[in-house]
């Protein structure tokens, strides 16, 4: 992910942390400016500043700005030594904005004490405002716990708002549709390589908590030539790709979901010039809804009519064939502060013919082993009997070497395995970006 804009290094010490209509903590830190340094790394004492892991897996946060906005707190790198740990996640919402939560998680003493706050922000929001609203509802989850530290003292609560809170109607002329376009356009190359490329979307959506619907469009045409000098001979690439889906999903309580869903696509790669495929859909999710952002278990149930028509005669000697399949998916995510997990578990078959199918296996997982010690983990293993789309022709050399044409295969993987381990000073406050270049590049 891209990372936040920088804050600007010269704002105020004394910052008021709040927006209209919300509390206001005003953070006094010029009193805050002496206070004594723990010494000791491995517990914190009752004087002690509040230490704090700012965990943010599950979302992209600045936290260069954070420390520069915070700091009446100590923040601390391992999550061992910390009086809170800050596990941060967050999902698209229905407008194209984010929706986030932050859960406060304590430890030594405040072991047992969780809270959690809750904020969002518009598809149109800045990085700038998206940060500032971080910061704000961070600081106001930090000053319940710093309340009982010698920071108490030297912070304070107002509230900017009307005097009586009011629960108006809300006038929404668009009724919940989100529209979005995009068009992109890129060109590069060198003295014997040249390639451009031109592609576009456009979509809309309907978010409630009753209903969900979703529509979407994409088109991509590329163009990739490749100079050869022996044989003097010229390699073209070129890649035509179009899509046209959308689904609709109710609810049928917080648990299980009904919908269906349609597509219509084209691309050169697959050998297929129309491919339509429509049909419903039912999953069930263990845990509620409501904790997505934490925790989910769901099974995903299709079946559907698929219609292909191709470019070349496939190795079955057909132009176009129609016929009914059916889909299970089985998917994982767990977002906790001792790491994150992510896998599903896919199978797929063309009733027509059992011998058909394709079966994916896909894990995600980031685990803090101890104190500084981070296990990362990605694997996805495929097996693939269902390439009914194949052209009987076969593939030429320029055709493997460009990857023009899908190869004909019984199964894919990809794996990675990685280890981290940091030492040193747990102390993690200090911002200093000289020398770093201009963040992005």
């Amino acid at each position: 992910m891209a990372e936040w804009q920088e804050g600007q290094e010269g704002q105020e010490r004394q910052r008021r942390i709040a927006r209209p209509g919300g509390l206001v903590v005003l953070l006094c830190l010029a009193a805050m400016t002496h206070a004594p340094r723990a010494r000791a790394q491995s517990s914190a004492p009752t004087t002690a500043p509040l230490r704090v892991f700012l965990d943010c897996q599950g979302m992209r946060c600045d936290f260069d700005y954070v420390r520069r906005e915070i700091t009446w707190v100590s923040w601390v790198r391992n999550r061992d030594v910390a009086d809170i740990h800050v596990l941060g996640t967050d999902e698209h919402t229905g407008g194209g904005g984010h929706a986030a939560w932050l859960a406060f998680i304590g430890s030594g003493r405040f072991e047992g004490r969780v809270d959690t706050l809750h904020f969002s922000t518009p598809a149109n929001a800045t990085d700038d405002a998206r940060r500032d609203e971080l910061v704000r509802v961070l600081a106001l989850g930090l000053a319940a716990f710093a309340a009982a530290t010698p920071a108490g003292e030297h912070l304070s609560v107002s509230y900017q708002g009307p005097e009586a809170a009011a629960t108006l109607p809300v006038h929404d002329p668009w009724s919940h549709w989100v529209f979005r376009t995009r068009l992109n356009g890129s060109a590069s190359g060198q003295s014997q390589q040249r390639s451009y490329s031109l592609h576009g979307s456009v979509s809309a959506t309907h978010v409630t908590e009753a209903l969900k619907a979703s529509f979407g469009a994409y088109a991509r045409y590329s163009h990739d030539s490749y100079d050869v000098t022996d044989p003097d001979t010229t390699y073209i690439n070129v890649q035509k790709n179009y899509s046209l889906d959308g689904e609709l999903v109710g609810s049928l309580g917080p648990h299980w979901s009904l919908g269906g869903e349609a597509g219509v696509s084209r691309s050169t790669f697959t050998n297929k010039d129309l491919a339509i495929q429509a049909g419903p859909e039912l999953e069930y999710d263990i845990y509620p809804y409501g904790e997505s952002s934490r925790r989910e278990i769901t099974f995903k149930y299709t079946i559907a009519l698929a219609t292909y028509r191709y470019a070349d005669t496939t190795l079955f000697d057909r132009l176009s064939e129609t016929h009914p399949l059916q889909q299970l998916e089985i998917g994982a995510a767990f977002d906790q502060p001792w790491g994150s997990i992510y896998g599903s578990v896919s199978a797929s078959q063309y009733l027509y013919d059992l011998s058909k199918h394709r079966i994916q296996l896909f894990g995600s997982v980031d685990l803090r082993l101890y104190q500084g010690l981070s296990l990362s983990l990605f694997g996805s293993v495929a097996r693939i009997k269902d390439q009914i789309y194949l052209p009987k022709a076969g593939l030429t050399e320029a055709d493997v070497l460009l990857q023009r044409r899908q190869l004909g295969t019984d199964f894919q993987y990809d794996a990675s395995i990685g280890f981290s381990y940091t030492f040193g000073s747990i102390f993690n406050s200090v911002v200093n970006t000289r020398m770093n270049g201009v963040r992005g590049f």
